[in-house]
Order: structure tokens, then C-alpha cells, then sequence
């Protein structure tokens, strides 16, 4: 048996809306294609390369919470963090008849960004968040330090 650990985490943007699909069983799952940038250096200059990773989220049914968030709140242009396990590259043909690969990310746990609107997490929607109440208002607020300054930190 291997002892080796297949996990892969990732931040980009969305460069589609979201494929989401509901079984027979009533399981769903939600395809995102991620653009992750990487800087190359070409002619003696850096240069953005964009990678391409194909991202698959899988709920059961009676647990689609994931997939129908993602569904509800991200589009094209999202930021997201990803998680997940890598899978086999997928493998294709582009336009001009080359063979090029997409990295697979399965099992995929998705983090929201922050919205392009400035409206909290999620997609790129109305810009209108819905009123929490004041628990949890109070329960997202930042927490105070209890030390009076930096010279009170034991190390």
C-alpha cells in the first residue's frame, strides 16, 4: 500500500459559470474550470501563464448544500480557494491539432473569494447581502487580543 497523500490546493478565478448537474439519485455535482496564474520568464522578461485546472465537486443526496451554494453564488470571474485530490490529467486536441493536458482536481472542497461588487463572499451577484441577525453579527466580529501590547508575548 502507498503511503504517499494526493492533496492539491489552488486559488483563481472562474473562467466559466459553474456546470452543475443533478442525478437520478438526487446527488449533484458542479464542474468549475479554474484559471490559476504562474509567472514564466520568457525573452528575459516575466510573463504571466495562465494554467487551466478542470475542478469537480461531488455532493450526496440529502447533502447537496456545496453544490447548490456554488450553483447560487459564483460565476464567471469568481475568486476561489480550491482543495482537493488530484486526479488523471485530462487529455486534448486544441484548434491548431496539438495534444494538451488540463490538470483534474477531484473530490474538491471550494473556498468563496471575495466578490468583484464588494459584497462579501461569493459570486459576482446583486451586490445585496442579506441581513444577519445580531448573534451572529457579534459572532463574526473580530476578536479583541487580550494583551495589552507586543511585550507582553512570552517569546
Amino acid at each position: 500500500m502507498s503511503k504517499s497523500l494526493n492533496l492539491v490546493a489552488f486559488t483563481g478565478y472562474l473562467g466559466g459559470d459553474p456546470r452543475c448537474h443533478t442525478f437520478d439519485d438526487g446527488g449533484r455535482v458542479a464542474n468549475l474550470s479554474l484559471a490559476v496564474a504562474r509567472q514564466k520568464k520568457e525573452n528575459g522578461e516575466f510573463v504571466d501563464d495562465t494554467i487551466w485546472v478542470d475542478v469537480k465537486v461531488s455532493a450526496r443526496a440529502g447533502s447537496t448544500g456545496s453544490v447548490d451554494a456554488i450553483e447560487k453564488y459564483l460565476a464567471k470571474g469568481s475568486f476561489v480557494a480550491v482543495n482537493g485530490q488530484l486526479a488523471q490529467p485530462r487529455e486534448w486536441e486544441d484548434r491548431d491539432g496539438n495534444t494538451r493536458f488540463t490538470i483534474v482536481v477531484d473530490y474538491a472542497n471550494v473556498t468563496f473569494g471575495p466578490r468583484a461588487d464588494g459584497g462579501g463572499n461569493g459570486g459576482n451577484g446583486g451586490g445585496q447581502q442579506q441581513a444577519q441577525p445580531a448573534q451572529q453579527q457579534r459572532a463574526a466580529a473580530p476578536v479583541q487580543s487580550k494583551l495589552a501590547d507586543d511585550t507582553d508575548i512570552p517569546f
